[in-house]
């Protein structure tokens, strides 16, 4: 019988044991946040934009250029894309704005995130020449000189640089001292023949209208998961078409009981100050009542795009029937609607699509949006096996060549069952988006040199450590090689001249050294391996200069090249610089602040995590700071924060922090992780205001039952052998890879972090010792009526009503203690038997 329950429990732990595990959770670049995504906004561009339409998603901002897209649902970054075509993506995901469920979020396929376009000019257009290849006639034709000069960003550039020119630009001759307009025609020269540019001594323009011969077209590059989670077979990324109404003009487009859509429906912006909205004819109005309490206050409405009027500034509470008249200051109806249909809570009134002539009656509205009409045109739902796979749609049909033209791309999304993990399966990655006339499919990628790998850290132990121990890194553990790649996408050779910068952030303080030149043949894809040492690169005292002078500092390494063979705008030539930031603040710091995952323990009740960390130079623990990625659980989630010493043998060896019941939290900033202050009571040392640290030790956690922590994991991280984990009995290295994104804090605490606690003589209660061998002891101010002591495991092990409380007999070990006073309050505090 005892050997046969012997054989049972055995069977039992090691089930138990056996399917505990490490688990890793793809999580979404999307957080409780509305710096990430947000709904479309209204458009406050100036003009309509015109070709070429082109974003390779290669700037630092973290939301879609606002000058292209209409909305900030997707994520521009570059760490989610795996071989990428040029440096920065736009991924898509399977959460809201603020990393949370969509209301229409299943296991089946719904629509998650959009990237939409601001409205585009496919109806006509002005030409547009090489500044560097324009010529004048006097007496013969002689090309325009380094003295001349077109005004870009209001300054002033020299034409030889090779800018954008069209017919609306003037040029201007630099004597020397001043700048004179030139009054003359302009040339190109072209298969050996001059031909003159329209439109160019009157600076007016002269527009083409395009047409299906123009061959024009929309590629771009889609990769599924990168980085991320692979979608299901059954979720996909879509791109659609939309074309308004084929009519100029300012429409009522849109009717809803508390608001009304304005379309602006041309190629100028709109000021509605003083117009009026009446909700009847204005001689009937006049016969009972002032027009002036319908007057619309200032708006601007960007050309071919919306704006929202509230019934509440016409002072009307709610419409009931969709009867409306749009008159202009000087009375003159602009436009109107007198159908008279019914409106409710849930039915609206719409031209479909936008400024068109027929208004529909609709279940789904669409507020400071296109009025749905969009085309499908494209989807898939392959796998593209860590590559990006190129697609290209020609655009031939004659309802497409119009102004106020739109495309976007939209992601299918599902979700699975388990509330512990993030809902954020299915990531899609996006780059080189190019629409264009005159293009061809062989020639897929825009005619530029660009950067395709991006910049690693150059110090090579930490992405942060506190300023006020920089002094103590040795000037050897930065990486003085850069090694990046760039491709030039031309079909002709292209020369490209090399800096390296570092610049202070917190003082705009900038060093820069020139490093190399390079010839790079066409259709060349090229390494750059940069030795800095080789071109006197030192920027260590740079940094070390700001040690005692500030709290704390960020400082931008970039590595950037400059082309002046690029026809692109100056705003299109991110992809020519390389960056990455090296935070020196109050913490240190693997990760590089952005998770591609979630790491935790599932079935490893009571399992232990250890996260190593070596000081540079002694320094005492005021805070751990901890980003646990968003999920759908909706309980409280409790651990056990630690902190341990380091053994001998390199694992973790003894406690000297433990605070159980933290619980997991989420802050309101993009991916901006939970600061946890060490307690006075979860100190087992006889340190006073935190844990006196020196060489190597562990921070972690303990959780007490089976849910996943779902801690942020930069995937990215090369960093190796710094995780530990332990299921029950025994430490063991983590074999997954990655730096998980828990940081050790010291020094002065910022504004958002809680002083630490200490122990003064009046506290309420205070079990003393912590660290105790035969007894402990009960201070409170407050009448006790029952103490008991549990197990790390939960289990009670005694009960009492005394001060003073023998433990003598109980095994080494942590103890938590709960302590019920007369006045009804409930103490936890916790020791730790030696």
């Amino acid at each position: 019988m005892n050997i046969r329950f012997l054989f049972l429990l055995i069977f039992i732990l090691n089930t138990v044991i056996c399917g505990a595990q490490e688990t890793i959770i793809f999580i979404s670049p999307s957080s409780k946040t509305n710096s990430l995504k947000s709904d479309s906004y209204t458009n406050t561009t100036t003009k309509l934009l015109s070709l070429p339409f082109i974003d390779d998603f290669s700037y630092p901002f973290s939301y879609p250029n606002q000058t292209l897209w209409n909305d900030k649902h997707v994520f521009i970054n570059t760490v989610f894309g795996k071989n990428e075509k040029t440096i920065g993506v736009a991924t898509f995901d399977a959460l809201t704005k603020n990393g949370e469920h969509y209301p229409d979020a299943s296991t089946s396929p719904y629509i998650a995130d959009y990237l939409t376009s601001n409205p585009i000019n496919l109806h006509s257009y002005i030409p547009v020449y090489r500044s560097d290849k324009l010529y004048i006639y006097t007496s013969k034709y002689e090309q325009l000189t380094s003295n001349m000069f077109l005004v870009k960003n209001n300054n002033y550039v020299a034409v030889e640089q090779g800018y954008q020119y069209t017919a609306l630009d003037t040029i201007y001759e630099f004597n020397g001292s001043q700048y004179t307009a030139i009054q003359d025609s302009i040339y190109t020269f072209e298969n050996g023949v001059y031909s003159y540019i329209e439109g160019s001594y009157t600076h007016t323009p002269h527009y083409f209208e395009y047409s299906k011969n123009d061959s024009l077209a929309l590629s771009f590059y889609y990769q599924s998961a990168g980085y991320g989670d692979e979608p299901e077979e059954n979720d996909s990324i879509v791109l659609e078409f939309y074309s308004p109404a084929n009519r100029e003009g300012l429409f009522i487009n849109e009717i809803a009981q508390t608001w009304v859509e304005l379309y602006n429906a041309t190629e100028h912006p709109v000021n509605i100050a003083n117009y009026f909205l009446l909700p009847e004819p204005l001689d009937s109005i006049l016969l009972h009542d002032t027009i002036e309490k319908y007057t619309l206050q200032s708006s601007i409405i960007a050309p071919y795009s919306h704006s929202i009027i509230p019934t509440t500034e016409i002072t009307i509470t709610q419409l009931t029937h969709a009867f409306l008249y749009l008159i202009a200051a000087d009375s003159t109806v602009v436009d109107s609607v007198t159908s008279n249909v019914e409106l409710s809570s849930t039915l609206f009134y719409a031209r479909i699509p936008d400024g068109s002539t027929q208004w529909k009656s609709t279940t789904t509205p669409s507020p400071n949006t296109c009025n749905p009409n969009w085309i499908h045109i494209w989807s898939t739902s392959e796998a593209t096996n860590s590559t990006f796979k190129h697609q290209y749609i020609p655009i031939t049909s004659a309802e497409f060549f119009r102004k106020g033209f739109r495309f976007r791309f939209k992601n299918y999304a599902s979700v699975s069952n388990d509330l512990s993990h993030a809902r954020n399966q299915d990531f899609w990655n996006l780059d080189m988006v190019w629409l264009d006339a005159h293009r061809k499919s062989s020639e897929p990628n825009i005619p530029d040199v660009a950067f395709v790998k991006s910049l690693t850290q150059l110090y090579k132990s930490f992405s942060s450590v506190p300023l006020n121990h920089f002094l103590f890194v040795p000037r050897n553990d930065f990486r003085m090689t850069l090694e990046t790649a760039f491709e030039n996408f031309d079909s002709k050779a292209r020369q490209v001249s090399f800096n390296f910068s570092v610049s202070k952030k917190h003082t705009n303080e900038s060093l820069i050294f020139p490093t190399n030149t390079w010839l790079i043949p066409a259709y060349t894809y090229a390494e750059e391996i940069d030795i800095l040492s080789s071109f006197n690169v030192d920027f260590y005292d740079f940094i070390a200069q700001d040690v005692g002078v500030y709290e704390r500092g960020t400082y931008e390494f970039k590595h950037y090249f400059s082309d002046n063979e690029n026809f692109l705008s100056e705003e299109l030539r991110w992809n020519d610089t390389n960056r990455v930031s090296f935070n020196l603040d109050n913490y240190y710091a693997y990760d590089d602040g952005v998770p591609e995952a979630g790491y935790g323990l599932r079935n490893a009740p009571m399992g232990r995590v250890a996260y190593k960390y070596s000081m540079l130079t002694p320094d005492t623990l005021k805070a751990i700071d901890i980003y646990f990625n968003p999920t759908l659980y909706a309980n409280a989630i409790f651990f056990n924060l630690c902190v341990w010493e380091m053994q001998e043998n390199g694992m973790p060896g003894e406690l000297l922090y433990y605070m159980p019941g933290e619980t997991v939290k989420h802050e309101s900033t993009l991916y901006t992780p939970t600061t946890y202050t060490i307690k006075q009571d979860g100190i087992l040392t006889d340190d006073i205001g935190g844990i006196y640290l020196e060489g190597d030790y562990f921070i972690g956690w303990q959780q007490p039952y089976d849910v996943l922590l779902n801690v942020g994991l930069d995937l990215k991280s090369t960093i190796r052998k710094k995780l530990f984990f332990n299921l029950g009995y025994e430490w063991e290295e983590s074999v997954q890879s990655g730096a998980l994104m828990m940081r050790p804090v010291f020094g002065k605490l910022t504004g958002k972090q809680s002083p630490i606690e200490t122990y003064v003589a009046n506290n309420s209660v205070y079990v003393y010792p912590s660290l105790a061998n035969t007894t402990i002891h009960i201070q409170s101010a407050e009448e006790i009526v029952w103490y008991k002591i549990y197990s790390i495991h939960g289990q009670m092990l005694l009960t009492g009503t005394e001060n003073h409380i023998q433990i003598g007999h109980l095994s080494q070990g942590f103890y938590s203690v709960q302590i019920l006073t007369k006045n009804g309050n409930v103490y936890t505090k916790s020791f730790v038997k030696k």
